[in-house]
């Protein structure tokens, strides 16, 4: 059964995958209680870095999965766009986390790629993203991380994803923000 953690700290330390979704998303918030694994929803905040790293202290973790709507090269977290710079404003916290590998659950976030380095250099994790949608296709489902490992599972039973009819997109055409 998966519990829906509290915000606070995480317990108890034995947990070895994580999964934070963006609770300013109805529609990712619709996928938690199909989680596979512990799960938090992180509400609108001003500092979603700071919130994440006072979830993640004391608790080293094999994955966390971030679960949010993306875009090239950034992800919506708690109500804000994170991106690489983003990252290195915060590198101070991101060296604190004790995580082996992140799964970032966001459309597109790998067509560039200054995010997903910043985060793998500053955590020391393997990170995990893809170029492509995720989600409902006209294909049908397409959860898949253009990433090496295959031992990287989506954070929810097949069977939610087979019928969760939205993508993690953050649904706006790039020719309406040229600068990202």
């Amino acid at each position: 059964m998966t519990r829906i953690f509290p915000y606070g700290r995480i317990s108890p330390p034995q947990i070895k995958e994580l999964m934070i979704a963006d609770g300013t998303a109805a529609a990712i918030c619709e996928l938690v209680p199909a989680a596979r694994v512990p799960a938090v929803i992180l509400q609108a905040t001003d500092e979603p870095v700071s919130a994440l790293t006072r979830l993640l202290e004391s608790n080293p973790l094999d994955v966390l999965h971030l679960v949010a709507h993306g875009r090239k090269g950034a992800i919506s977290l708690g109500g804000e766009w994170i991106d690489g710079s983003t990252l290195l404003i915060n590198a101070r916290l991101l060296r604190t986390w004790r995580v082996q590998q992140i799964a970032l659950w966001s459309c597109q976030i790998g067509r560039e790629c200054s995010l997903v380095k910043a985060l793998s250099h500053l955590t020391g994790a393997l990170v995990h993203s893809t170029d492509t949608v995720l989600g409902m296709t006209p294909d049908g489902p397409y959860w898949q991380l253009g990433s090496i490992s295959p031992d990287i599972r989506a954070p929810f039973h097949t069977s939610a994803l087979l019928h969760w009819p939205h993508q993690l997109t953050d649904f706006l055409p790039d020719y309406l923000f040229p600068d990202r």
